[in-house]
């Protein structure tokens, strides 16, 4: 195929390596040119795109070695994964990766280290930023490679803050990790740095979390000296369904939803839960409902309206 002076389509909506367009025909003399960025050896940007994160990571991406993959806060930022609630980057806007040869790649704008399991490497893309990303990959890619979100946990873990260390392992625990791999995944670490935070934090890791407020809410109301509620669970009684609720303490018949930004966005949503929320009600459960706020502004409300609900008294001073 002799070299092309024009560009595909498709390479000017997103960034490409120069071995693929060469691949494709482009010549070299046109990947030169003023109409593309170089964000990183081998990689070329259109001008016309504009600079956003997705980009970035994409771009990045194209860079990474065969068998590497992000980590650390990028990886949570990729996948999905909450963040510390008064942290706003925690990354510090640095994206981050991890290769598994012996000597760190180096990458204009990345920062890379080595120690990377690449068998255990995963491909997603469940963060903010997903419909961004998603046109600007090559065809027949579906995400971008990330360091397993339960290596990342246990990384990241013992430099937070309890609760927040608990709602990553409730990420991690809901979509990505069973018990068992939560477990030996610390058990890697003995003896190394940050595995006693590790431990620390492990006990209080839940199932079927859907939210970092789900998990402060929970650990607020323990350490208020509440029994501890189930956490997500498919509430059925006799032969009724009621749907799923976020927080559950069955022998007292109380439930406490949360309302997040899904039901000021998703009509139906929120339609669904009030329906829900009624037939619990008129089936002799108390719903207590909460937002985010609540949590944040008015934790002793919070704790005051559940230890009602739930008929238990305060402690004596």
């Amino acid at each position: 195929m002799p070299p092309r002076s024009s560009l595909p389509a498709d390479l000017e909506r997103r960034p490409f390596t120069v071995v693929e367009a060469l691949d494709r025909g482009v010549s070299a003399r046109v990947l030169e040119g003023a109409r593309f960025r170089t964000p990183h050896r081998g990689v070329r940007v259109p001008v016309v795109l504009p600079r956003t994160r997705a980009l970035d990571l994409v771009a990045a991406s194209l860079a990474l070695p065969d068998g590497a993959a992000f980590s650390g806060w990028t990886a949570v930022e990729v996948a999905g994964m909450p963040t510390p609630r008064f942290q706003r980057d925690p990354g510090g806007g640095r994206t981050t990766a991890k290769a598994a040869g012996p000597t760190p790649p180096r990458i204009a704008g990345v920062l890379c280290t080595t120690g990377l399991d690449a068998a255990r490497a995963v491909t997603t893309l469940g963060g903010a930023l997903r419909e961004q990303v998603l046109p600007l990959l090559p065809p027949g890619t579906r995400g971008l490679r990330v360091e397993h979100p339960v290596d990342v946990r246990c990384e990241l873990a013992p430099t937070l803050a309890r609760t927040d260390a608990v709602a990553l392992g409730d990420a991690v625990r809901r979509w990505w990790a069973t018990e068992d791999e939560l477990d030996e995944a610390i058990a890697l670490r003995e003896g190394r740095r940050g595995v006693v935070a590790l431990r620390r934090v492990r006990d209080e890791v839940r199932w079927r979390v859907d939210s970092p407020v789900e998990t402060e809410v929970r650990l607020l109301l323990v350490d208020a000296g509440l029994p501890e509620p189930r956490c997500g669970v498919a509430l059925r009684e006799g032969g009724a369904y009621f749907g799923w609720v976020d927080l559950v303490w069955t022998a007292q018949r109380v439930v406490v939803e949360f309302d997040g930004d899904v039901h000021r966005t998703a009509r139906g949503q929120w339609q669904w839960d009030r329906a829900k929320r009624r037939r619990l009600r008129d089936a002799g459960w108390t719903v207590v409902e909460l937002v985010g706020d609540d949590v944040r502004r008015r934790p002793f409300e919070v704790v005051a309206q559940v230890r009602r609900a739930l008929g238990v008294l305060p402690a004596a001073a």
